[in-house]
């Protein structure tokens, strides 16, 4: 708990220290809007809240290939100016902090958008049963007393 507590401390002072016109960390930040704009959009569907939470949780599973995929071409993406500076360390927390930080927001928020989603249709379920039970209970006794 020390470690999460020590790690999520280190945020604003990793975010302050950030090239915010470099290249990649644009195209990283564009792809968590996307991500998040498609999440509004789909919200109000269960399948579209599913679909965002699962494609969330896929990147952030995948954080630790990217970050050494990243840091393998490092230098080659410093000489390209595609970043600025030294983003990937041994501790990857470009990789937690930039990556995995805003998708994992993003897939809590989904995930209970998901959850009330699956509540409100199930209660909708119930009361359509129950309205069919009640138009077949008069039906039947309709039918009796003719």
């Amino acid at each position: 708990m020390d470690k999460i507590v020590h790690l999520l401390k280190k945020v604003p002072e990793y975010y302050g220290k950030m090239q915010y016109t470099d290249p990649l960390v644009m195209i990283i930040f564009s792809f968590h809007v996307t991500m998040g704009l498609i999440f509004i959009c789909l919200r109000s569907k269960p399948f579209g809240s599913l679909l965002c939470l699962a494609s969330a949780l896929l990147v952030v599973l995948a954080t630790k290939q990217i970050h050494i995929f990243l840091s393998m071409r490092q230098p080659k993406l410093l000489e390209e100016k595609l970043i600025t500076m030294r983003y990937f360390d041994d501790e990857g927390s470009f990789a937690v902090f930039v990556i995995a930080l805003p998708l994992f927001v993003i897939s809590i928020v989904a995930g209970i958008s998901l959850i009330i989603s699956l509540i409100v249709e199930i209660c909708r379920a119930q009361k359509t049963i129950t309205q069919q039970k009640k138009e077949a209970e008069e039906s039947t006794k309709d039918k009796k007393n003719e």
